[in-house]
């Protein structure tokens, strides 16, 4: 006999032959298998339908397992089937060798598939969720694992390659390649509760006007005469197509959406280049030049409203512009908070230190008790934001989730 049961303590075996032969029988899986599934209908021949097996295989399956450990499993009869009490002792361990052969499967499948590395910011935390969840509906699928980061932190990522992208406020450094560029919306300002200001707050309702993240035009008129690129274009290093610039950012007026743009206002643009001419034959600034932001039409020129807060009204305060990048056409005094940290910025708005311009993403998701947010009238000021990678690190994979980016800026 190979092994026996103690019989004091229910389940424990002990055996004679080394811990190799101990190992080969925990790998016997389809014999296990077996085993466990006669245990649950105490029937062989329900066992085999359950299986898709042959009631002889089966059979042939439990008797391997009881050669091999020395043991009985099973009492068999014409009308029965019943464990013993070394099988119904040895049943939990069985169980416990499939549960952790099913996760050694699970988890060297998911290790088998490549892994796309994807720092964001937190601002735009639901497009990076819906990028990852459509590289994983994908066929073969591809994981993503997010890393919020801010924007010095993701770029030093990606030159150290410990991501293999990451969505950045645009302009990115030169020496990254960029596409599939969007607009985040900031329409509000938040202030201290106890601010003059704060009685303008509205009640917080479903935005009535431009989506929160919305598409930069994708078929801009290029000035080299060259097409514009198509949906779906990736562009390279090097490449013409390739947005590169090393100023620090930008915060302008945008364009309002055009017709491709979703109602969940998800957007992108490739090869646009900061020099490019707009749709409306007027030309994009040049990279890291302030713009005036545009008065939208029928604002109260006369300043102030009880329904917002008007440009006018924030000379001689001070204006916080997370990234560093000054908020173009508002008064005030800029002071600079680091990488883009919205959670930081309004730590300092309740504290009283200034007043923030905020996109409407977090207005729809913070909540906090010392802090209001007031529409901001009469400018349109956007984030424009884009994915980045280093162009000599392309990958099959790094350029599905370009398209997967694509798609998820331009469909809910």
């Amino acid at each position: 006999m190979l092994l026996s049961v103690d019989r004091e303590r229910p389940g424990i075996v002990h055996g004679s032959r080394p811990l190799v032969h101990h190992l080969f029988v925990t790998l016997m899986v389809k014999e296990i298998h077996c085993f466990v599934r006669v245990a649950a209908r105490l029937s062989f021949s329900g066992a085999a339908a359950d299986l898709g097996l042959s009631q002889p295989a089966v059979s042939q399956a439990v008797a391997r397992l009881e050669r091999a450990t020395g043991v009985r499993l099973f009492e068999r009869s014409a009308r029965a089937v019943r464990l013993t009490a070394a099988g119904a002792a040895l049943l939990p361990y069985a169980e416990q060798v499939l549960e952790s052969a099913a996760a050694f499967t699970a988890e060297a499948s998911r290790l088998a598939r490549p892994v796309i590395h994807l720092a964001y910011p937190p601002l735009v935390g639901v497009l990076a969720a819906r990028v990852a969840r459509r590289m994983l509906s994908r066929t073969p699928p591809v994981e993503v694992e997010l890393h919020a980061a801010g924007r010095s932190a993701a770029a030093a990522a990606l030159d150290a390659g410990e991501v293999s992208a990451a969505i950045l406020a645009t302009p990115a450094p030169a020496r990254f390649v960029t596409a599939a560029r969007f607009h985040v919306t900031v329409d509000h300002l938040a202030v201290p509760r106890t601010h003059p200001l704060a009685a303008r707050a509205r009640p917080r309702t479903s935005h009535p006007g431009e989506p929160p993240i919305r598409p930069a035009s994708p078929f801009a008129s290029r000035t080299d005469g060259k097409e514009p690129a198509k949906p779906g274009a990736v562009p390279t290093a090097g490449s013409s197509g390739a947005s590169r610039t090393d100023a620090p950012g930008e915060r302008t007026g945008s364009p309002h959406p055009g017709a491709g743009a979703m109602e969940s206002g998800l957007s992108r643009t490739e090869g646009v280049g900061q020099g490019d001419a707009r749709t409306d034959g007027s030309r994009h600034p040049k990279a890291g030049a302030a713009q005036p932001a545009r008065a939208r039409v029928g604002m109260n020129r006369a300043g102030a409203s009880k329904g917002g807060v008007w440009p006018g009204e924030l000379a001689g305060l001070v204006v916080l512009t997370p990234g560093g990048r000054r908020w173009a056409g508002l008064p005030g005094h800029p002071r600079m908070v680091r990488d883009d940290d919205f959670g930081a910025a309004l730590d300092l708005v309740a504290a009283g230190v200034g007043v923030l311009p905020i996109p409407h993403l977090l207005v729809r998701s913070v909540r906090r008790d010392d802090v209001v947010f007031v529409p901001l009238e009469g400018v349109d000021l956007r984030i424009t934001y884009a994915l980045a990678w280093a162009g000599e690190r392309v990958t099959n994979e790094l350029l599905a989730l370009v398209q997967a980016m694509q798609e998820a800026l331009w469909t809910r």
